[in-house]
């Protein structure tokens, strides 16, 4: 296991710095029962015609589901501002996340290519070390923890969202919400 770039001489600080990665041991962690994962926001575009058409024929209502989303109007139906919610995004997450967690359990005891490795989940535009939870308002990321007797890396798999005050304070954060995982690697540079 090689810790420099052999042709920069970079330290590699992580997961994410190696070409290849030999996957000595992976263990999930189960997200607690009682995690509730909102998701809110403003719809700059116009809601579906479905909505549209709902809010149109029952102006006294300011509320409706439509497919799994909770849409609420403010003002008239032509001309006021939507929102669209969940009230808990948890079992979106599990299904978005399990198939990836699955990968990782088959790739025990493999060296593969990083790219194989990392989930197949678009990165986030700001924090380029996180992925997004597809169709949800959540990310994945991986936290090193130091390093096993052995001398195996330890990565932690963790789930994160909006950070306090919603960034508005000193910039854009996020916070751990739970753990998925600890993943064990030997990172390589050359087959």
């Amino acid at each position: 296991m090689s810790d420099k770039c052999p042709t920069c001489e970079r330290d590699f600080q992580g997961l994410q710095d190696y070409p290849l990665i030999y996957v000595a041991e992976f263990e999930r962690v189960k997200l607690p029962t009682d995690l509730v994962l909102p998701f809110y926001e403003e719809i700059i575009d116009r809601p579906p015609q479905e909505v549209l058409d709902h809010f149109r024929q029952n102006k006294d209502q300011k509320s409706y589901v439509c497919n799994g989303w909770e849409w609420s109007l403010e003002n008239e139906w032509d001309t006021g501002s939507y929102r669209r919610g969940q009230q808990n995004q948890l079992p979106i997450v599990i299904a978005k996340l399990n198939p990836y967690l699955d990968t990782l359990d088959s790739l025990v005891g493999k060296e593969v290519e990083k790219s194989q490795l990392l989930p197949n989940f678009e990165r986030d535009g700001y924090f380029r070390y996180a992925f997004k939870i597809p169709e949800t308002a959540y990310l994945l990321t991986f936290e090193e923890q130091g390093r096993t007797l052995a001398g195996l890396r330890i990565t932690e798999l963790q789930l994160k969202g909006e950070g306090p005050h919603m960034g508005g304070i000193g910039g854009a954060t996020i916070r751990s919400l739970a753990k998925v995982g600890h993943l064990k690697y030997e990172g390589r540079v050359r087959r």
